[in-house]
């Protein structure tokens, strides 16, 4: 069966059904007051049910009862409801039984598909990143090279200082012009963020008992915190991941004289940026922690003669967490790109470079 005939046959029963309503309300005006005529309206229920089909015989059917007992239609008002609920009970139970099933016809249309070919997607040329952590020890190194690539006479920009010069850096590593490299610039305060285990800890107990010391001011500066009376040095801090590093303006010689080589400490008296605070103390647990604080006594009660603050209150300078990322948007890391132009770099530097595809990063601690 089509779906227009379908359709067709669904509306003329929908005709059928609003006829033998309006015949069976007729036949209610007959039913009403008399007990006989209930019972044969009953049976009239069933013909109709029947014959649904044919309204007008379901019609001559309900005038089978004759119209002489209306005048107590009156009291009709809460059975004719019913009668319209039992009428399209009747007229369901019709339909369930005697309804053939209808075949729903699906027309598939088929389109020819053509297919695309894929584009095609050059493999990115991976970054450099190079950590630099910009520490005070002094062990310098080359920073002209890099995994095999020169970096001599590249021009470094600060990607968050010259966001134009940055985006032209990315348009020419999109259009594989370029390779970027990536020095992160590390200052004193992040390589403390960054910081691992106590090493907050161990800074915050350094710098307490300095600070206890009347007239002693600390001065935080890109690469570490100094810390001096006037124009007269005392100390310099500054941080590795796991280590703090604590720079006194103590004579080596006397240092290594005190209880027969007590405090282990390194001599940095020969390298110039370190002649004001030579001894070098490594803290990295309780027991280097407690002879720093010793030689900071020496150093600022007994070597240059200054008097405790009265009622000092100690405060807890650790902070929180940050990630690179949060730290370059705070300006405390730089992060400075050049590019390589592809065409300068030969093939067995590309190889050295990307050993996995993946991004190359160096950690120099």
């Amino acid at each position: 069966m089509s779906c227009k005939d379908n359709k067709s046959t669904q509306n003329e029963q929908k005709a059928m059904k609003k006829d033998l309503l309006s015949a069976a309300c007729v036949a209610a005006d007959a039913v009403i007051s008399s007990i006989s005529g209930a019972k044969i309206f009953k049976k009239l229920v069933g013909e109709v049910a029947k014959k649904a089909p044919d309204a007008v015989k379901a019609e001559k059917l309900t005038g089978m009862v004759g119209t002489g007992i209306c005048s107590s239609i009156l009291l009709s008002g809460d059975f004719i409801p019913t009668l319209a609920q039992a009428i399209d009970r009747a007229w369901a139970k019709k339909e369930t039984c005697d309804e053939e099933p209808v075949e729903e016809v699906i027309e598939e249309v088929i389109e020819e598909v053509v297919e695309e070919p894929a584009p095609v997607v050059e493999k990115a040329v991976p970054a450099v990143a190079i950590v630099e952590n910009n520490d005070e020890e002094g062990d310098e190194e080359d920073e002209d090279s890099f995994a095999g690539l020169n970096l001599s006479g590249l021009n470094f920009i600060d990607a968050k200082a010259e966001p134009e010069a940055y985006a032209d850096l990315l348009a020419g590593e999109a259009r594989g012009e370029l390779r970027l490299v990536t020095r992160y610039r590390r200052s004193f305060q992040s390589r403390l963020i960054q910081s691992q285990g106590d090493v907050q800890a161990y800074y915050s107990e350094i710098k307490n008992k300095l600070l206890s010391y009347k007239g002693v001011k600390g001065r935080t500066s890109w690469g570490n915190e100094s810390f001096n009376k006037g124009r007269t040095y005392l100390a310099k801090v500054n941080a590795k991941s796991k280590t703090l590093y604590l720079y006194l303006a103590l004579d080596p010689e006397m240092v290594a004289s005190l209880e027969e080589g007590k405090y282990n400490f390194d001599d940095m008296s020969s390298k110039k940026k370190y002649e004001n605070v030579p001894v070098l103390m490594k803290i990295k647990g309780p027991r280097k922690l407690k002879h720093a604080l010793e030689l900071i006594d020496l150093l600022c009660r007994d070597q240059v003669q200054l008097p405790e603050v009265k009622n000092f209150e100690a405060v807890d300078y650790t902070v929180p967490y940050q990630s690179t990322e949060e730290l370059v948007e705070t300006g405390a890391v730089k992060m400075m790109v050049a590019g390589i132009p592809m065409a300068d770099l030969p093939v067995e530097e590309l190889k050295i470079v990307d050993l996995t595809g993946a991004q190359v990063v160096a950690d120099r601690s």
